[in-house]
């Protein structure tokens, strides 16, 4: 990257420090892609804002408007007079359980998270990491061979849908594969889903990244109406696993908003009603 080589290129600076000072940029910045940089990820250190630690139960959220370009800090719960203030470096990653989700911070940023969440402590997110491992009735009532049969069947279905992405040796994270269009991508992300949802609830992190492709690809489509109820679905999962006004959740609204608005108004109130008999928390988000 340009950016590690100016840092290089500093009297003085070793090639050691200049790695170091790399990880904490990563860690500790916004990314963004201002048309003016010629970078492909070029990042923003904040004079404020990032000198801000990581907690996989952050007690603030940063909310960055794309208009005004404008990172403001809010907090998601009261935070008592003298307890840190944290944010999480990556929210798509609070969708992954511990051991995923560790492993993806170690890499990307460089730490060991030692965040109660991760610590396995006791608290309200015991719950969230149980949502993301969650288990069918159905699955439930099987043997622990065919469970296992299940199981395998699962990680095949997300494995036709997103691939781990691995750097120098180690692994960054998930993302979903190329299909040849997004036919395909709605295809293949419904059957992976169905196959998925017979052994797992619909808060499951295998169930919520095949629906993240799902919903994206019914939205490029223009499939308004399976769309609006996928995103729906969707926004119901998220708002059990992720702080309020994190910005995934401000920007899965935002989707459902345009989606309902290019609905057929003669179809808008049935499918309002429907969604929010099946999925009411997420539409009230």
């Amino acid at each position: 990257l340009e950016a590690a080589c100016w840092v290089k290129a500093v009297s003085g600076v070793t090639a050691v420090q200049a790695q170091k000072a790399y990880l904490v940029s990563q860690s500790r910045c916004l990314r963004a892609n201002p048309d003016e940089y010629a970078e492909e990820s070029p990042v923003l250190l904040s004079r404020h804002i990032s000198m801000l630690n990581h907690s996989c139960v952050p007690n603030c959220v940063v909310f960055r408007d794309q208009v005004t370009r404008v990172a403001r800090l809010f907090a998601t719960c009261d935070i008592p007079k003298g307890m840190e203030l944290t944010i999480h470096y990556s929210d798509e990653l609070q969708l992954l359980p511990t051991g995923w989700r560790r492993n993806f911070l170690q890499a990307r940023f460089g730490f060991e998270c030692r965040c109660p969440r991760c610590e396995g402590e006791e608290g309200p997110w015991r719950n969230i990491e149980m949502l993301l491992q969650a288990s069918s009735e159905e699955f439930e009532k099987k043997t622990m061979q065919e469970q296992q049969a299940m199981m395998q069947k699962m990680q095949q279905a997300h494995a036709s849908t997103s691939i781990l992405v691995t750097e120098a040796g180690k692994r960054m994270g998930f993302k979903h594969r190329k299909f040849n269009s997004f036919e395909d991508a709605v295809k293949i992300s419904e059957t992976a889903l169905l196959q998925v949802s017979a052994g797992c609830a619909h808060t499951h992190w295998m169930a919520c990244d095949i629906r993240e492709l799902k919903c994206s690809a019914l939205e490029a489509t223009k499939a308004d109406t399976k769309a609006f109820l996928a995103l729906a679905e969707h926004a119901d999962a998220l708002w059990r696993l992720l702080p309020p006004h994190c910005h995934v959740l401000y920007k899965l609204q935002k989707r459902l908003d345009q989606v309902r608005q290019r609905l057929p108004a003669a179809l808008q109130a049935a499918l309002e009603a429907k969604a929010r008999g099946l999925y009411g928390e997420g539409l009230e988000g």
